[in-house]
């Protein structure tokens, strides 16, 4: 068993065939962790000089049995830079590609992945591999390796799955959300809204009403919120990756206006629907517009079947969770390269400040 390094575009693109091999044996992975995903990605990143290609793959007879799709970032503060490997597809969900129907236990390939990975600790400084889900193998082996401290809970994703809240082949009354219904009523008395759905990309069309809406929110005091949309790189790659396909959006119109009151889009990929944004309209905030896009595209998916489960993506927010029949845990592995003292010390007073401000 033996291992390479992808440093090129050109290597990565002659990866593909075993990369999308291992990908369609797996009923594990999310879109995020296939190659069309990695490369719409990576097209982007690609311009960008702080991006540097950085995939170990585990080869056996000749074969590639196992992916790390990793890239290097060169991050940097007031004080210092450094190099960070992190997950390529950076994104709700994260993983390594691992041939499970090789005659190799996937527990020796996930061990040469990593010893791969810290044969080259002279590349990176921080080893920061994040939204690693709790039902991927990757973290199975985690928790029973040298690694387990090093493994730390990061956040949840909700999901709503179809069966659950279907009752009678209509959407169960008792797990919509309060007032969903009343809230409809009265902006259908207003606009006489009507529901859009769509594989085109209206990512155009979206952001200023995600601009729009962060600027509410701050007038409201919120001054973290912010908009994926005012960021040049992350625009461009999210346009990328919807013209190239696999995507689904809903939003509700105005009949009236024509303006789009609400919008949640995202990628479709085996049956679930992978939310990656919403957004809506600042002059309909007092009309309960988050809930009843929900209850809209619940009813829409139930008459025209496009998905079994709603995964709503990161973000520890109410009214997601309100819907939601379950959710997915994610994990975060962090390592700090021992020879990086810089970052030692000053993660060393991270906590420290950390601590002082929980007391």
């Amino acid at each position: 068993m033996d291992y390479k390094i992808i440093t090129t575009t050109e290597d990565f693109d002659s990866l593909k065939p075993d990369w999308e091999r291992i990908e369609n044996q797996s009923n594990n992975l999310t879109y995020f962790s296939t190659f069309k995903y990695a490369k719409g990605k990576w097209d982007i990143l690609k311009n960008y000089d702080k991006y540097k290609l950085c995939i170990f793959c585990v080869i056996f007879s000749n074969v590639v049995v196992g992916i790390a799709p990793l890239m290097l970032v060169r991050m940097k503060n007031k004080f210092f830079s450094w190099n960070s490997l992190q997950f390529l597809a950076s994104c709700d969900y994260a993983d390594f590609i691992i041939d499970e129907q090789c005659q190799v236990r996937t527990k020796v390939i996930y061990k040469q992945l990593f010893d791969a990975i810290f044969a080259h600790k002279d590349l990176w400084d921080e080893l920061d591999l994040d939204h690693i889900p709790y039902t991927s193998n990757l973290i199975y082996y985690l928790f029973c390796s040298q690694y387990n401290k090093k493994l730390y809970y990061f956040i949840e994703n909700p999901y709503i799955e179809m069966s659950k809240i279907v009752l009678d082949n209509t959407i169960n009354k008792a797990k919509i959300p309060e007032k969903t219904i009343q809230y409809s009523n009265r902006l259908k008395k207003f606009t006489n809204y009507e529901l859009i759905v769509t594989n085109e990309n209206c990512l155009s069309m979206f952001a200023p009403i995600h601009i729009a809406e962060k600027e509410y929110w701050h007038k409201k005091g919120l001054k973290q919120r912010h908009s994926l949309f005012e960021d040049k790189e992350r625009n461009e790659v999210l346009n990328n990756l919807f013209n190239l396909g696999n995507t689904l959006s809903y939003y509700l119109k105005d009949t009236i206006s024509n303006k789009i009151i609400i919008y949640n889009c995202g990628y479709l990929y085996k049956n679930i629907f992978y939310s990656l944004n919403t957004g809506f309209e600042p002059e309909y905030a007092g009309y309960g517009a988050g809930k009843i896009i929900y209850y809209e595209i619940l009813k829409e998916n139930l008459l025209h079947p496009l998905w079994n489960v709603l995964d709503a993506g990161t973000g520890r927010y109410p009214w997601k969770f309100e819907w939601a029949t379950g959710f997915n845990l994610l994990y975060r592995l962090y390592i700090i390269n021992p020879n990086c003292l810089k970052l030692k010390g000053w993660q060393k007073l991270r906590n420290i400040k950390r601590d002082i401000m929980n007391e």
